[in-house]
């Protein structure tokens, strides 16, 4: 269990969390980004909201190590070897991949914080929404699971453990985001949809119920029947959910010229960067369906993540300079 004074400390610093909003459309500010990737220069984004109520779970129960999934760059794994590291939580990462390819930025930052990292193959990570198979896999590494807190890739929950309460969360959201409305004279109802990229959807599902607000919600992978099968119409939602496909028409962690382009492109107009495999597609996808509806007004959610871009740098920057 967490030292509650500790656990106390965090969420007050979490309490305090300010961000800018920033006016895409200058002459109608009918198009807004929230920048959630100013939260924090490690957990930016989406990270901090699907992790919170995991470390509350932990908080509340007799758990003493965490272990988690996600690939050799991962946005989830880094944000969550940091929180661990923090707030002296023991962490294991399971790792898509194997020990003899080069290790990547990210996989040396959760070295430094003291994270254990163990390696599945591509055919025992196919099993990864798998509780059983995954401690299995713990046991044929040695790992030890005694007390264990487990979290799905992406920061989803894994079936059959403790329920995950996602509230304060939930709250904290629409908090930051109210805050920054407001401090350009702006109001979720100045807005039609909000916009987000979609991964696993927990984060979809967390600002529904946040926001109030139909979700644009972009994919960053080429999953849109499991989402649709995920996020399906329910005759009694208040809000919808709009899935669209990512207009680069790539696959996850794929870049292409068009998209360094538009890298470049959004830098130049708005002064800062978005990362190439959700936020690029994200904002993009939301300026071709803005051009398709001109009468809404959207305020989009950058989710950060550009630390698991790292990797990608040099080959953006042959692309942008071919």
């Amino acid at each position: 269990m967490l030292d509650p004074l500790v656990f106390q400390g965090f969420m007050q610093q979490c309490d305090d969390i300010k961000v800018d909003c920033q006016l895409l459309d200058l002459s109608s500010k009918r198009w807004c980004e929230i920048r959630l990737d100013q939260m924090h220069p490690i957990i930016s984004g989406n990270k901090l909201f699907k992790l919170l109520p995991f470390l509350s779970l932990f908080q509340q129960h007799d758990y003493q190590q965490i272990i988690s999934l996600g690939g050799r760059h991962s946005n989830h794994l880094h944000a969550l070897a940091y929180l661990c590291n923090q707030l002296n939580i023991p962490f294991t990462a399971l790792v898509r991949g194997y020990p003899e390819q080069a290790m990547t930025p990210t996989l040396t930052d959760l070295q430094q914080w003291h994270a254990s990292i163990y390696f599945l193959s591509h055919w025992q990570y196919s099993q990864r929404d798998d509780l059983v198979r995954v401690k299995e896999y713990c046991a044929q590494h040695g790992i030890d699971i005694n007390k264990a807190l487990f979290i799905a890739e992406g920061g989803s929950h894994f079936i059959g453990q403790n329920t995950v309460n996602d509230d304060a969360a939930v709250q904290l959201l629409r908090k930051i985001v109210l805050h920054s409305l407001s401090e350009q004279q702006l109001s979720l109802s100045d807005f039609d949809y909000v916009s987000l990229p979609v991964g696993s959807g927990v984060f979809l599902q967390q600002a529904l119920r946040a926001l109030s607000k139909p979700i644009l919600g972009i994919l960053a992978l080429k999953n849109h029947q499991q989402m649709a099968d995920k996020f399906s119409v329910d005759a009694n939602a208040e809000y919808e959910v709009q899935l669209l496909n990512n207009s680069f028409n790539l696959s996850f962690g794929k870049v292409n010229q068009s998209l360094a382009s538009y890298l470049q492109e959004f830098r130049y107009k708005y002064s800062h960067d978005l990362d190439p495999i959700y936020n690029a597609k994200h904002f993009f996808s939301v300026t071709q369906w803005m051009q398709q509806n001109p009468a809404a007004r959207v305020l989009s959610l950058n989710t950060g993540g550009l630390q698991g871009a790292r990797y990608l740098q040099s080959k953006l920057a042959i692309l942008m300079n071919s």
